[in-house]
């Protein structure tokens, strides 16, 4: 078993690259283009459409206790309007 290593130097692993030199100039920056925008989703995107997504869960949350509350305001007023009425004719 041969346990020696020999350790590449960066001009042969670049040697060793073959798939870069068929790369056009243009199909390298699409490339790089493409990768900028992937890091940008990830670290910029998402997280924005996190929180819109939370604001719009958080207005929809206080839109409903708002409904409940207008409901529970105008049933109260329908019973004082009632009891009125009753104390009226009593």
């Amino acid at each position: 078993m041969n346990l020696n290593y020999t350790y590449n130097t960066p001009e042969e692993i670049f040697k060793n690259i073959e798939f870069l030199k068929n790369f056009s100039i243009i199909e390298i920056i699409i490339l790089i283009i493409s990768i900028i925008f992937f890091i940008l989703t990830i670290l910029y995107i998402l997280p924005f459409l996190y929180s819109l997504k939370q604001n719009y869960i958080k207005n929809k949350e206080k839109q409903k206790k708002k409904l409940l509350l207008k409901k529970i305001i105008m049933q109260k007023e329908i019973e004082d309007e009632i009891m009125s009425e009753i104390r009226k004719h009593a």
